[in-house]
């Protein structure tokens, strides 16, 4: 393992045990289906490379480095795309209990959930907004002006500083820090075109 990738380790692990987080647990949900470029899962407080086919397991930590693009195939049939330089939290995936959580703290991601209406809670967070899922497709984009959510497919519900949007497919809210969401709207194809990119593994 190179120089440089050792250091990006450090920095990762670093920045996650910095961030208050649920008890981890051990259960495998899904596997690595695709990627391309490094990959770091932080497992408790031990980071690894990912690699195709990797387990995904409850309570990981994901990061992609510069330029790298992941994929996860949840055990359930769902899943959730990370685009580059992005973090995400896999707080809790319990298809059985109808409870899913992630956290994405850094970036851009894309999740699609199997039988939407089973979920009895099923949500992806930022700093700024939580959209929880009346879907079965949507994309959560993370930067420092704000949270973006944009609905592929279904309908979402997005809520921040106490307020709550119902977004339809093809619409998309932008939140910015410590404001509610703004209205709802139908984004162009250039704005969509550029978030899916984003989210799309070749």
């Amino acid at each position: 393992m190179g120089r440089n990738t050792l250091l990006l380790l450090a920095m990762v692990l670093a920045a996650v045990c910095a961030m208050p987080r649920a008890a981890q647990a051990d259960e495998r949900i899904g596997e690595v289906s695709g990627l391309t470029g490094p990959v770091v899962v932080i497992r408790g407080d031990t980071p690894a490379a990912l690699f195709l086919g990797a387990a995904i397991h409850s309570g990981d930590f994901v990061r992609t480095m510069e330029g790298a693009k992941l994929s996860i195939a949840f055990d359930d049939g769902s899943e959730l795309v990370l685009g580059a330089d992005s973090q995400v939290s896999m707080t809790q995936f319990a298809p059985e209990e109808g409870e899913g959580v992630f956290d994405l703290l850094e970036g851009i991601l894309r999740v699609a959930i199997q039988r939407a209406g089973d979920w009895r809670r099923f949500t992806v967070g930022t700093r700024h907004a939580v959209a929880s899922a009346r879907s079965t497709e949507w994309v959560m984009d993370l930067t420092r002006e704000g949270t973006a959510a944009f609905v592929v497919e279904g309908r979402i519900a997005v809520r921040a500083a106490g307020q709550e949007v119902l977004l339809a497919a093809g619409e998309g809210v932008d939140v910015a820090p410590d404001e509610a969401p703004g209205p709802p709207t139908e984004w162009g194809a250039a704005r969509v075109d550029e978030v899916l990119a984003r989210t799309t593994l070749p």
